[in-house]
């Protein structure tokens, strides 16, 4: 695909001949795992962050996705996530790209099909690479869902051996608390734990489960990203059809099951021996106690300071299956409990000394 300035304010797309077949066969080989399948059964979505070129104007990119977009939304702040139009394409300041000297923007595509999803995501990498750059803070993501009684249940046991199975996502580098290896995490602990609390994963890991969209088997994927991304095409496209025929497998049943069996056997005798169990609130306390001085004796608000930083600390650390929601619960019945503990000894104090 060739990019020529085409005037002022447009940039026109010009594809030859021998580009336009290969992303065709793209997109044939990503429909190929839907063969039995409506091809309105796999839903994606993307969310591309940059910043701008300087002399660049955020104007000029919205006019050239104006030509493939049915409707476009621009925030010139930050957009609210319960006021998005989910069928629109829609452009906004990044609050997360933070910077003095540069302007940070977000681009996040409509729900769209499976068969339509290749050329949207070639077409916003293009008008990236001529209108902005990017660097270690900026990331595509891309969310996946399923709307149809014939994927179930998503397994994320066979989604993550699969994905180790054809090193999909593995050149991307870990952004700390942004994008998280989870393949370290699944080697790290045993099968039947990690796919208990799959649903309960935070958002940091580079596959995450979304909970709080109302469509089945939704995961969005934060892998992707680094400075200069958007001139990594072949890698990005390579990739996400890769990880779209392993969530199909994953979704499916019955597709591939003498391979998950076979992958399932193996990993396990490759990795018996590192298994761990997850972290509990017990791990927290102790930790922390060891590494702060006179733990007994601070007031409640330190010792949750403390604790939750402890947390957060083993969560970076990515080493072991940690789910915070869990540990943030058990933390509070924790305070609570010492609350009536100091309450009840407090009273005691107070009759011994009336008594006296």
């Amino acid at each position: 695909m060739q990019i020529e300035s085409g005037g002022k304010n447009r940039t026109v797309f010009k594809t030859d001949h021998l580009e336009e077949y290969v992303i065709e066969q793209m997109r044939k080989s990503i429909l190929s795992v839907n063969k039995d399948i409506d091809e309105g059964d796999i839903y994606v979505g993307f969310e591309f962050e940059f910043y701008l070129n300087e002399g660049r104007n955020i104007s000029d990119m919205i006019k050239n996705i104006s030509v493939f977009a049915n409707k476009i939304v621009f925030c010139p702040n930050e957009c609210n996530t319960g006021d998005k139009d989910f069928e629109a394409w829609t452009i906004e300041r990044d609050a997360s790209l933070i910077h003095p000297f540069k302007d940070g923007f977000e681009i996040v595509s409509p729900k769209l099909k499976l068969s339509e999803s290749i050329f949207n995501l070639i077409s916003i990498i293009k008008l990236i690479s001529v209108y902005g750059h990017t660097d270690e803070n900026c990331s595509l993501h891309f969310h996946i869902s399923s709307e149809n009684s014939k994927l179930k249940e998503l397994d994320p046991v066979k989604l993550m051996l699969f994905i180790n199975n054809t090193e999909n996502l593995s050149s991307w580098k870990e952004r700390k608390m942004m994008s998280l290896d989870l393949s370290k995490i699944f080697k790290s602990c045993y099968p039947k734990e990690f796919k208990e609390n799959f649903s309960k994963l935070p958002r940091y890991y580079n596959i995450s489960p979304r909970n709080d969209f109302n469509t089945e088997n939704h995961l969005e994927v934060r892998a992707i990203g680094g400075e200069s991304y958007e001139l990594k095409q072949k890698e990005i496209l390579l990739d996400y059809i890769e990880f779209v025929k392993n969530y199909y497998a994953a979704c499916n049943p019955d597709e591939d099951n003498e391979l998950y069996k076979v992958l399932l056997k193996n990993f396990y005798e490759e990795n018996k021996e590192s298994f761990k169990s997850k972290i509990n609130f017990d791990d927290i306390l102790n930790e922390t106690k060891k590494t702060i001085e006179n733990f007994d004796k601070l007031d409640r608000n330190n010792i949750k300071m403390h604790l939750f930083e402890t947390i957060l600390e083993k969560a970076d650390k990515n080493d072991r299956l940690i789910v915070p929601s869990d540990l943030e619960k058990d933390l509070t019945k924790w305070i609570d409990k010492k609350k009536r503990e100091d309450e009840i000894s407090r009273d005691e104090n107070i009759n011994l000394f009336m008594n006296m």
